[in-house]
């Protein structure tokens, strides 16, 4: 299909018209693409052939991401983000969630745009209504094993842990937040897979003094630590793990002897 050939023919056919009833400003040549706000460069188009322009242009200009985003935002209503009375085709919310996400890699955010940000999300109509369907919604454990094995596999999974982490890193928590953490993971199993990528973690990793001291503090009148009975071989894994940070703590001491 001649997208080109069907957008001038909309351009065209709105010059040559007289404006009534409802219209909407349209840019001939797109602002991302260098056009102008002046009168030569707009035209009024219904609502119908703005919607149906914007498609073109997508089409016309495939990897200019800011024109699938303003395609797509013409396809909500902007009060409460819900779709409106336009069809939304499949082609297009693929293509700009992938605009998007090439716009905003690497783009950091700041602390007063993200508050913003959960503001306005906070009180979406849309947001809402999704959480109550959500309610009671039983998922099937096969489609949790799914979930869990396509997250430990997949690399932009991988990429987003490793994102959040280092954002993540060297925040400070409040209380409040700390006791709501601890609230979440009281009393909650771990599984086989979990215990054994915690052990493996943790052998051969140096632990400061100051971290030690922490451990030990919140450890205090702990009875699932404290007193606990564990196995022989629970007990062993725990001596090898200890022989092996102290191991390491030796040889970092060492290397940082002057020669």
């Amino acid at each position: 299909m001649n997208y080109q050939k069907h957008y001038d023919a909309i351009i065209d056919r709105a010059k040559g018209r007289e404006k009534s009833g409802y219209t909407e400003s349209h840019h001939i040549v797109p602002r991302c693409l260098g056009g102008g706000d002046g009168k030569s460069n707009r035209v009024n188009l219904t609502a119908e052939e703005h919607y149906v322009a914007h498609q073109l242009l997508v089409k016309i200009y495939p990897d200019v991401h800011g024109l699938a985003i303003a395609a797509m935002m013409m396809s909500r209503d902007k009060r409460n983000g819900k779709r409106s009375g336009n069809k939304l085709y499949g082609w297009l919310r693929r293509k700009s969630a992938n605009a998007q996400s090439i716009l905003r890699m690497g783009h950091e955010v700041s602390e007063e745009t993200r508050e913003r940000i959960r503001i306005a999300v906070s009180k979406s109509d849309a947001r809402k209504e999704h959480y109550a369907s959500m309610l009671g919604r039983v998922v099937p454990d096969e489609v949790k094993r799914k979930v869990s094995a396509s997250h430990k596999t997949s690399e932009k999974a991988k990429a987003a842990r490793e994102l959040l982490f280092a954002r993540k890193v060297g925040v400070p928590r409040s209380e409040e937040t700390r006791r709501k953490i601890g609230a979440a993971f009281a009393g909650k199993p771990l599984s086989e897979d979990h215990r054994k990528a915690i052990s493996e973690g943790s052998i051969g990793k140096f632990i400061s003094e100051e971290h030690a001291a922490n451990l030990s503090k919140a450890l205090k009148g702990n009875k699932n630590a404290l007193g606990a009975v564990r196995s022989e071989e629970t007990r062993a894994k725990m001596r090898i793990a200890a022989s092996k940070r102290e191991e390491a703590k030796r040889a970092k001491l060492a290397n940082q002897q002057p020669a």
